[in-house]
């Protein structure tokens, strides 16, 4: 047991390490270079991570249309030449089956373009810069948002009280 709590001290005490050495990249950035170093940096990152999203979601789709492709093949096979019941339009399932594995084998050819770099540009710190700088943007977003809002609804007001006869 003591030795879970020194481990999980010695983690916190780590990472309040990390955090001030992220926060003094940014005290120290006099001319503005270390936030554009950090914000290109970021870019990066990020689209590194849109890239794995797409490689996901390709393998996901890839499966999805087999699965529907073998359920539409058994529905021709149990189903055949009977005619739909009433109400129901008729389907060529096996013209369906074919599309799904049209687009499938696509999808493939998509994913022969592999898994996004594995390379990490930022270290430990860096990311803590990163986030500081997030965070400062949502702020500053928030205040335009709020700043922007109360000048319309100003606005609405003058120009409601300036229709007004009284």
């Amino acid at each position: 047991m003591l030795g879970s709590v020194q481990e999980f001290f010695g983690a916190a005490v780590d990472r309040l390490e990390t955090a001030r050495a992220g926060k003094a990249l940014l005290d120290g950035d006099v001319d503005g270079r270390t936030e554009r170093f950090i914000r290109s940096k970021l870019d990066y990152v990020d689209v590194l991570a849109l890239d794995a999203d797409i490689v996901a979601r390709v393998r996901g789709v890839i499966s999805s249309y087999e699965e529907v492709a073998a359920r539409l093949r058994k529905a021709d096979r149990g189903l055949g030449a009977a005619p739909a019941p009433a109400g129901v339009e008729g389907a060529d399932f096996r013209a369906l089956a074919e599309r799904c594995e049209e687009r499938a084998r696509r999808y493939r050819i998509v994913s022969l373009l592999g898994e996004p770099p594995a390379d990490q540009p930022m270290t430990k710190a860096e990311r803590d810069t990163a986030t500081i700088l997030q965070a400062r943007d949502r702020v500053g977003l928030s205040r335009s948002n709020a700043a922007s809002g109360a000048a319309n609804a100003a606005g609405g007001v003058a120009a409601e009280g300036a229709a007004t006869p009284f």
